[in-house]
C-alpha cells in the first residue's frame, strides 16, 4: 500500500474490566479525509487485569467488495500489523489508513502477536506441558476476536477480545482422614492432568482450535487464591492453594485418567466414566475431595464470561499399590535420541552449549553406556526378563545368565538412557546381578533420574530431576544373598511416586565393591521397576 506521511496517535484507557482505545489510519486512497479509525477493544486478559509492557497483538482487515471476503495470509487490506504495548499506550509496527469512508470491513485481532504466518486457517499453537510457574502458564493463552462488517466511522471501533482456549482450576480438600489438615497444607501433594494433547491448530477466520498430535501429562501452576466473606466484624478471609493449567479444548475419552493426585505418596487416578470435554472459552472449576480411601471430585464449569452449567460428577479410582511395569517397549536411547537436533552425527554439534551450558557428552553427564563387544552384552539384557534353570541349586531359575556387560575398562560414573516407550509413574525398583558379582562388578551405589520431555525431536536434556540416589555398597554395610542377587532381586523403594514421565537415567556412581574389580567390566542382569503405567 501506498501511504501518506502524517502523525499517527494511539492511546489506551481503561474500558470495563480491561480496554482501551486504538486510534488507527488504515489504507491510503484518501489520506486527505484525515478519518482515523477508533479502535476500543475490551479484553479479559489472561491475567484477568492488564497488558503488560512490550505485549503484542496482531492485527487483520478484510474490505467488502460488494459483499464479505474470506481471510487470507497475505491478500487483505491489513495484513498482520502488529501493536505494541509500552505499559500505557499502544504502537503500531507501520501507520495504517482506511482505504476510504464507504468501504466496509471485517476485522480480526488476536494474542500474542505471531509472525510469519503462512495459514490463517491452521495457526501452530501449543500450551507447555510442564506449566509449574506462572510465565510458563500464561504462556499458553491466546485471544481472538471478529468484528465483522464494520462501517467506516470516526467513532471506536469496540473489538471483544475473548480466550479462546480452555482453563483448569483444582481445588484440593481433605476429607475422611484428613480432617485435622481440611486443606492439605501439610500433605506433600502432586496433581496433573493427564491424557491431554498440548498442540493443535487455530483458524483465525473463526477462532476454532483442531487438537493435535499426541496426548501427554501437564504439570499445573500451583499457586494461591484468597477470598474474603462476610463484611465487617464478620468478614473472614481465607488462602487457598490451587492448581491452574490451559489446556487445548479437547474431549478425554471415556475409561481413561483426567486427574491424578498423590498425596504423601498415594496416588488417587481419576477416571472419568462418561468422557470430559474441556470447552473453549471455558473454566473449568475442579473442586476434588481427598479422602483416605478414595476421592470424591466435583466439576463446575464457567465461561470466562462468567456463564454458569450444571456440576458433572467424576467417579474416582484408586491405585496405591505399585505393580512391576512391562519392559517390552522399553529402548535403549542412542546418543543421536538423546541430543536431537543438537546431534552432529559424531558429537553433539556447538549450539549445544550456547543451549545447554550445563550439558557434556561425558560419562559423567549425557552420553549412553556401551556394550562389551563379545556380541551377546547389549542393553537390552537388562531388560528382556530372561531367566533360566540354575543347575548348581536344584534348578532354581534365576537371571544371572542374560546380562548387559560394559566395554573392558568401563568407568564410574557412568549412565544408561532408557525410553520406556509410555508415560508411568515409579515408585520401586529392583536390580539383579550376573552370576559371580554379588559383591563386584555390580553397580551398588546409584541414582535415578526421570524425564517427561515433550520435544524429543530437540532432544531428551529438559525435564530431569534425581528422584532416587541409594548406597548399596559392600562398605555401606549392605550385603546380598543368592536370592536377593539372582532370584528376587535387590529392592529399593522410592521416598515418593515419580511425576509422571517416559524417558528414564540410571546413573551408575560406584561399584557394589568401591572400585576393587576382579575383571574389568561391570554388569548389570535386569532391572526392574514398579508403578503406575497410564494408557493415553
Amino acid at each position: 500500500m501506498n501511504y501518506e506521511k502524517e502523525s499517527f496517535n494511539a492511546f489506551y484507557g481503561p474500558c470495563n474490566a480491561f480496554g482501551g482505545l486504538f486510534k488507527v489510519r488504515i489504507g491510503g486512497v484518501n489520506p486527505d479525509s484525515k478519518n482515523p479509525i477508533n479502535i476500543s477493544t475490551t479484553i479479559t486478559r489472561a491475567t484477568d487485569t492488564e497488558f503488560e509492557a512490550d505485549d503484542q497483538i496482531g492485527l487483520y482487515v478484510v474490505n467488502y467488495n460488494g459483499s464479505a471476503h474470506a481471510l487470507t495470509a497475505d491478500a487483505n487490506h491489513v495484513n498482520n500489523v502488529d501493536f505494541t504495548f509500552d505499559g500505557s499506550a499502544w504502537t503500531p509496527s507501520e501507520e495504517i489508513f482506511w482505504r476510504d469512508m464507504v468501504t466496509h470491513a471485517d476485522f480480526y485481532a488476536y494474542y500474542p502477536y505471531t509472525t510469519p504466518i503462512t495459514d490463517v486457517n491452521a495457526l501452530p499453537w501449543e500450551v507447555k506441558t510442564i506449566q509449574s510457574n506462572e510465565a510458563d502458564y500464561w504462556a499458553g493463552d491466546f485471544l481472538w476476536t471478529k468484528k465483522e462488517d464494520v462501517t467506516p466511522t470516526t467513532a471506536a471501533v469496540t473489538l471483544n477480545m475473548k480466550h479462546i482456549l480452555s482453563n483448569a482450576t483444582v481445588t484440593l480438600v481433605g476429607g475422611t482422614g484428613f480432617e485435622s489438615d481440611p486443606n492439605l497444607e501439610s500433605a506433600n501433594v502432586e496433581l496433573f492432568f493427564y491424557g491431554v494433547k498440548t498442540a493443535g491448530t487455530i483458524d483465525l477466520a473463526t477462532g476454532a482450535v483442531t487438537p493435535a498430535g499426541n496426548a501427554t501429562v501437564v504439570t499445573p501452576w500451583k499457586t494461591e487464591v484468597t477470598t474474603t466473606t462476610g463484611e465487617g466484624e464478620e468478614a473472614v478471609t481465607e488462602t487457598k492453594e490451587i492448581y491452574r493449567a490451559m489446556i487445548i479444548p479437547q474431549t478425554i475419552e471415556a475409561g481413561k485418567t483426567l486427574i491424578s493426585v498423590s498425596v504423601n505418596g498415594v496416588v488417587y487416578p481419576l477416571v472419568v466414566e462418561e468422557g470430559f470435554t474441556f470447552e473453549p472459552c471455558k473454566k473449568h472449576n475442579f473442586t476434588v475431595t481427598v479422602n483416605a480411601t478414595k476421592v470424591n471430585l466435583d466439576v463446575v464449569i464457567t465461561d470466562w464470561e462468567d456463564v454458569n452449567l450444571d456440576n458433572e460428577d467424576i467417579a474416582p479410582t484408586t491405585n496405591s499399590k505399585s505393580a512391576e511395569l512391562p519392559s517390552t517397549s522399553w529402548t535403549a536411547m542412542t546418543d543421536a535420541q538423546l541430543y536431537g537436533s543438537y546431534w552432529g552425527g559424531s558429537s553433539p554439534t556447538e549450539a549445544l552449549q550456547t543451549a545447554y551450558p550445563d550439558v557434556t557428552y561425558s560419562e559423567s553427564s549425557f552420553k549412553q553406556a556401551g556394550a562389551h563387544s563379545n556380541g551377546t552384552s547389549a542393553l537390552e539384557k537388562i531388560w528382556d526378563n530372561v531367566t533360566t534353570p540354575d543347575s548348581g541349586n536344584n534348578g532354581v531359575y534365576t537371571y544371572m545368565d542374560s546380562a548387559w556387560n560394559s566395554p573392558d575398562g568401563q568407568t564410574y560414573p557412568f549412565s544408561i538412557f532408557i525410553d520406556l516407550g509410555s508415560v508411568v509413574q515409579i515408585d520401586a525398583l529392583r536390580l539383579f546381578c550376573r552370576g559371580g558379582r554379588l559383591d563386584k562388578n555390580t553397580p551398588g551405589q546409584f541414582e535415578i533420574w526421570v524425564s517427561d520431555d515433550s520435544t524429543p525431536e530437540n532432544g531428551i536434556l529438559d525435564g530431569w530431576v534425581k528422584v532416587c540416589e541409594h548406597d548399596a555398597r559392600v562398605s555401606a554395610g549392605v550385603a546380598w544373598d543368592y536370592n536377593t542377587g539372582y532370584v528376587n532381586g535387590y529392592e529399593v523403594q522410592f521416598d515418593n511416586r515419580t511425576k509422571p514421565c517416559r524417558y528414564v537415567r540410571f546413573k551408575a556412581v560406584a561399584d557394589r565393591n568401591n572400585g576393587a574389580y576382579d575383571t574389568t567390566t561391570t554388569s548389570i542382569a535386569e532391572l526392574k521397576l514398579y508403578g503406575v503405567q497410564h494408557n493415553f
